[in-house]
């Protein structure tokens, strides 16, 4: 396909800032007329991917998404947007479960305790502090029964949800007859999610995620659950400190990953970029504490997010995120630091290559152009760059009318860029 003159430069640019990265980077991107110069190959298997959300999901937004090219969808999994109501089961119960099987509990509170009703049970005052999802069989005015294969300790939390799941399962089939791998991010807003700070609980993290592998592990093509999506960014100060996530992670990752087997189970993406050394807005700084925490071993993998509003991957924002590959070394070097190896994965990333249209405003539009220019740099970089294994970048696909992003490519040159980009690598 022969591209305007202004694409070809653009392309130019790319393969002598790579050229100027590492002379060797340069091979394979001699020019070609009228085509995207070929990636080089990756030093270890790499997939790429997009984030998207539910509400922008739909037949189109699908097709679009799988006719670029990706293998991955990471999909954000919202717990209040499948909560059909408010939470139906908040008690306690002192009643011990010792064995397995069927038992009968005696709850504080009968309230919604319904047979078919699921529970969540954990927590405890004593040992052992299991966790587990049962299924309520019988029921009288003062007790429930349920089969079990845990044992529980005095006063344990007894919680109950009612999902509408028909949005996320609908989104889910259509994702999996595009044959596309999928992700989904352990977050939301559920009254049951936070605590009294404003946090989400590893034993929320457990519940949420335990229901959306039994949901999907089996039957889906589902490779990883996500501990959150970003930092807790509705929270500032001291709750950006690493303990505050390994506090969450260390009770919920082996809960998790017992249930999910082959799936990973994930951390979340960091974006909390400062601009600065030595704080938790620097990633190096934030991953080498959460790994001296023992952090290491409640993630299969690091995760950041790159927004670098209108600057090049190859250039620092000031006051914000380093430039790409300086993020990449300094994750990889924390778990070095504690004799880790864990790959590292870009959930999301993006330019903006839309104006502002409508209540939506796109202050960093850089038009499609160089949108698809610093996205196809980006990804060069992180293919040739150590340890890196996903590279998922941000748009929506043919999203319906009534919603607009200024990230989306759909309906810009920028998409046949990047399609044409991917069937390259």
């Amino acid at each position: 396909m022969q591209r305007h003159d202004e694409e070809l430069s653009a392309y130019e640019r790319i393969r002598r800032l790579l050229a100027r990265l590492d002379p060797r980077s340069a091979i394979g991107f001699l020019p070609m007329a009228g085509a995207i110069p070929p990636a080089p190959p990756p030093a270890r298997p790499f997939f790429s991917g997009v984030t998207t959300e539910l509400k922008y999901t739909n037949a189109a937004s699908v097709a679009s998404i799988a006719a670029l090219g990706v293998r991955i969808v990471r999909l954000q999994a919202h717990n209040a947007a499948v909560e059909a109501s408010s939470q139906l089961v908040n008690t306690t119960s002192a009643t011990a479960i010792t064995g397995t099987g069927s038992q009968v509990v005696t709850p504080l509170d009968m309230t919604n305790i319904t047979v078919g009703q699921q529970l969540f049970l954990y927590g405890g005052t004593g040992s052992p502090q299991n966790s587990e999802t049962v299924t309520v069989t019988a029921v009288t005015g003062t007790t429930f029964t349920a089969p079990f294969t845990q044992a529980h300790s005095g006063a344990y939390v007894i919680s109950g949800e009612s999902f509408d799941w028909t949005a996320l399962d609908a989104a889910m089939a259509l994702y999996q007859a595009a044959g596309l791998s999928m992700v989904l991010t352990l977050e939301g807003f559920a009254p049951w999610w936070l605590d009294s700070n404003g946090l989400p609980t590893g034993y929320a993290m457990q519940m949420w995620g335990q229901q959306l592998l039994a949901r999907y592990g089996v039957g889906y093509n589902l490779i990883r659950i996500e501990q959150g999506n970003e930092e807790f960014s509705f929270v500032s100060g001291a709750a950006r400190d690493a303990s505050v996530y390994y506090a969450v992670v260390s009770v919920s990752y082996p809960y998790l990953k017992a249930l999910a087997g082959s799936i990973q189970v994930g951390c979340f993406g960091f974006t909390n970029y400062s601009g600065s050394a030595g704080n938790n807005g620097d990633p190096g700084y934030w991953f080498l504490q959460f790994c001296l925490l023992g952090g290491g071993a409640f993630v299969d993998c690091f995760q950041f997010h790159y927004y670098n509003s209108s600057i090049s991957p190859l250039l620092p924002n000031p006051g914000g995120a380093p430039a790409l590959l300086f993020i990449v070394a300094a994750i990889n070097s924390a778990p070095n630091t504690v004799g880790l190896n864990k790959p590292v994965i870009i959930g999301e990333m993006g330019w903006q290559g839309k104006p502002s249209f409508g209540n939506v405003t796109c202050p960093n539009n850089i038009g499609p152009v160089a949108q698809a220019d610093n996205l196809i740099l980006a990804y060069n970089l992180l293919r040739a760059a150590p340890n890196v294994s996903e590279a998922i970048f941000y748009t929506n696909g043919a999203i319906e009318a009534g919603f607009y992003d200024c990230h989306d490519l759909d309906g810009l040159s920028s998409y046949t860029a990047m399609q044409e980009y991917f069937a390259t690598i």
